[in-house]
């Protein structure tokens, strides 16, 4: 496939992309816990894009995760997961999906995962709504909105309890 192609391809599938995921289903921290499999706090090791099944398709980025803390599921701490999202940059080509978490080496975050159904493959919970990143004492939101982490601990233990997760 030509590089003109290969742009053209990746525009499409970005339009494509968009229109099928414009407007993302906002759940609370609640609803976030009781959908969730698991929900882990840790760090960003590795990140490393690729073109999912070979030139031509699309890009991905396979996110390597360290789990220091496990806050409920069957994880174990520590624990490195792995997981790929939609989007990121090969060979100079980029692609960014709206509403998928954009990860960042070195970041610390708590993630709510689940497993795709349809692809049975391990993932971050709704997308963007399911990372929250961890700035010093405050929690950042996928809407950039800050709390602080001892308040969003609360939050979370009190869902958690009330799921018996």
């Amino acid at each position: 496939m030509s590089h003109r192609n290969k742009l053209i391809f990746i525009a499409v599938a970005l339009i494509l992309g968009s229109a099928a995921q414009a407007a993302i289903l906002e759940y609370s921290l609640d609803r976030m816990v009781e959908s969730s499999e698991a929900i882990v706090r840790g760090r960003v090791m590795n990140l490393e894009s690729r073109w999912l099944d070979g030139p031509g398709s699309v890009i991905v980025t396979d996110v390597v995760f360290l789990v220091d803390e496990v806050l409920t599921g069957e994880f174990s701490a520590p624990q490195q997961l792995n997981f790929y999202v939609v989007g990121g940059v090969v060979d100079g080509l980029g692609l960014r999906q709206e509403h998928q978490p954009v990860f960042h080496k070195d970041e610390e975050s708590v993630l709510f995962l689940w497993t795709q159904p349809d692809q049975n493959r391990l993932a971050v919970f709704n997308d963007e709504q399911g990372r929250y990143r961890l700035v010093g004492d405050t929690v950042v939101n996928f809407k950039q909105q800050s709390i602080a982490l001892p308040e969003f601990r609360e939050e979370l233990d009190w869902a958690i309890q009330i799921h018996k997760r």
